[in-house]
């Protein structure tokens, strides 16, 4: 009597039973020889067959001939990793008989039943004709050379897409095989159309077609009509009416105002631009300066896509003009320079100003950082800084780990455990020194993961840094563009991972344990959350003093910006008087918190003359004098 004995571990013996003491391999059921039509309509052989275990290997055996043939089975596919093989090296009118052997570890499988299949060629396909004429809608005359493509509403062999031309009498001759089908019809300078005058293969009628069918189908294409084109045109300069080069740009835009084409142009010596616009279009014209030192606008002194201005092109539109504003620059920075622990080694590093605190959003507040790289004793210099405060980070080249700037030289990778430095609107803060420490040696062990906020966003420049026992930093990544980072070259030991980023709150730290055996690939996620409140976490600092700035640039053409900074909660009034103290405009009058600002002032509707601008606050008061020339 026979015994079947299974054996559940490993997965790979789940293929293997024991008769009468022999241990044999569990072969291939089920197999299945089937005729298969490939789309150029040659047949191949499709063999099949079903296995208990997914992972197996398989070698697949054919003979020429029926089953009960002479004939010798030969080795037609070796270590198939799947339950089926397609043979596409058969002949018409040719029988051919397949067994499978299953493979574990080069033993093989006793046969599996053997299968035969015979290739008869399948009868020709039933034709049907199509005829018809393509003429232009508006003449009626017949149109040459258009293109008539038939797509199978239902894929069969050699009927997926047939394509035609008319002849120099607009005429085209389809013989298709019997089946649905939908015609598309197109011709340079027409519209393009489906059957019958359909704008898509959705709406489409369908061309239905029987054995030894007729049909003819006459199809009328709409010429097209060439878009009107007219010229836009204007300047490009500043408030002293000098040239500013500028590339600008029209955006066609959309009801949701987004655009999806644009022309540019490029302005000329004397700053002016001409663009070709389309008739019935609705545009929107944006300047970007070649020169960094102006800030991009849309026309109108309007900074946004949503709040800018539609232009409806319905002729020739002059007069576009644009008065750029000038970036604010302060004659001020922060210098210092980056050696090793020791004082003794300048180390060549990135060094990163980060500025932060509260933004208004009815102020115009340039937030520009810091990014520079030093010099090979690393020392470093960065310059024009908006006055307020501000963490740097060094991240050093070679083997030394990156470390936020403190006061007394003890390395962070937390910017909120970073000093803070103040940088007001004149002189440079120099001496503001890093030491860092070279990266330990390394090991062979990796964590790696991601870093996104709390709504799954991907988080770029993240630094995932991990310390060991001892809260030394060991090694550090960056996280990619797509938030994902690995730290490598870690030792065997007990380490805390955690992730920072500018301006973001860690929401995750972890606690890992690294060995050689079962630890030596690690996967961590990180979540982070922006601070939209202030930036700078929970304890915000402020600017030392209120302060009312130089406006820029003096004398001015028709805008200028007026720059300053309050130090503590304050009902802030910013006005405008003319040389007689009549007051002529109101810039700010509201409660600001501490920070730095500025805002912009357009004097277009003023005559030239000599202006006063005055800063209260409190107690504090502050008048500066102005020049509009026109």
């Amino acid at each position: 009597m026979k015994k079947l004995l299974l054996l559940f571990v490993p997965l790979f013996l789940l293929s293997v039973f024991v008769i009468e003491g022999q241990t044999q391999i569990v072969p291939p059921d089920s197999v299945k020889a089937v005729v298969m039509v490939q789309p150029n309509a040659n047949l191949f052989v499709k063999v099949s067959w079903v296995h208990p275990v997914l992972s197996m290997r398989f070698n697949v055996y054919r003979k020429i001939g029926a089953i009960g043939d002479t004939g010798v089975f030969v080795k037609r596919f070796s270590n198939v990793n799947g339950k089926f093989v397609n043979d596409y090296n058969v002949q018409m009118n040719k029988t051919y008989s397949y067994f499978v052997k299953a493979v574990v570890n080069n033993v093989l499988s006793i046969s599996s039943d053997t299968v035969q299949v015979t290739l008869i060629p399948p009868p020709p396909p039933v034709k049907a004709v199509v005829t018809g004429i393509v003429y232009n809608d508006s003449t009626n005359l017949p149109v040459k050379g258009a293109m008539v493509k038939f797509f199978a509403a239902i894929a069969t062999p050699n009927t997926h897409c047939i394509m035609f031309n008319t002849d120099s009498l607009g005429k085209f001759k389809a013989i298709l095989n019997v089946g649905q089908y939908y015609a598309y019809i197109t011709k340079q300078g027409f519209r393009f159309e489906y059957y019958n005058n359909k704008p898509n293969i959705q709406t489409a009628d369908k061309i239905i077609l029987a054995e030894n069918d007729t049909v003819n189908i006459n199809i009328g294409l709409a010429p097209l009509t060439p878009p009107v084109i007219f010229n836009l045109s204007g300047s490009v300069k500043d408030s002293l009416n000098n040239p500013v080069r500028s590339r600008v740009h029209a955006y066609k835009v959309r009801g949701n105002n987004t655009h999806f084409y644009s022309y540019g142009a490029m302005t000329d010596s004397l700053g002016n631009y001409s663009l070709n616009v389309r008739g019935g279009d609705s545009v929107v014209v944006f300047v970007k300066p070649l020169n960094f030192d102006y800030l991009p606008e849309y026309w109108d002194n309007k900074s946004t896509l949503l709040e800018a201005d539609k232009i409806f092109v319905n002729s020739n539109i002059a007069n576009i003009n644009f008065v750029l504003q000038h970036v604010y620059v302060f004659p001020n920075g922060i210098s210092g320079q980056v050696k090793d622990t020791a004082n003794t080694i300048g180390v060549m590093s990135k060094v990163m100003a980060f500025r932060y605190g509260h933004i208004t959003p009815s102020i115009t507040n340039i937030n520009r950082n810091g990014n520079v790289l030093s010099d090979s004793l690393g020392n470093y210099v960065i310059n024009n800084l908006i006055p307020g405060k501000y963490k740097l980070f060094a991240k050093p080249f070679g083997e030394y780990r990156p470390s936020y700037f403190r006061y007394d030289h003890v390395p962070t990778l937390n910017w909120m455990m970073a000093d803070s430095v103040i940088v007001d609107s004149t002189g440079i803060v120099s001496n503001i020194d890093f030491r860092v420490i070279p990266l330990p040696d390394t090991g062979l062990a990796v964590i790696s993961g991601t870093v996104k906020t709390n709504t799954g966003i991907n988080i770029i420049g993240a630094v995932v840094y991990v310390l060991d026992e001892n809260n030394n930093i060991v090694n550090y990544a960056v996280s990619d563009q797509n938030g994902i980072y690995k730290v490598e070259g870690l030792l065997p030991g007990n380490y805390t991972v955690l992730s920072d980023k500018m301006y973001y709150m860690n929401q995750s730290n972890h606690s890992v344990v690294i060995d050689y055996n079962t630890n030596l690939f690690k996967t961590l996620a990180f979540i982070m959350t922006f601070d939209n409140l202030t930036g700078i976490g929970s304890n915000p600092e402020s600017p030392s003093s209120f302060s009312l700035y130089q406006n820029y640039p003096n004398p001015f053409n028709p805008s200028t910006t007026i720059g300053f900074s309050v130090s503590e909660l304050r009902n802030v009034s910013l006005k405008i008087y003319d040389i007689l103290g009549k007051e002529v405009s109101t810039l700010v009058n509201e409660n600001l918190a501490p920070g730095s600002y500025s805002v912009s002032f357009n004097a277009s509707s003023l005559p030239s003359g000599m202006y006063f601008y005055k800063l209260q606050a409190g107690d504090f008061t502050s008048v500066k004098k102005m020049t509009l020339i026109k």
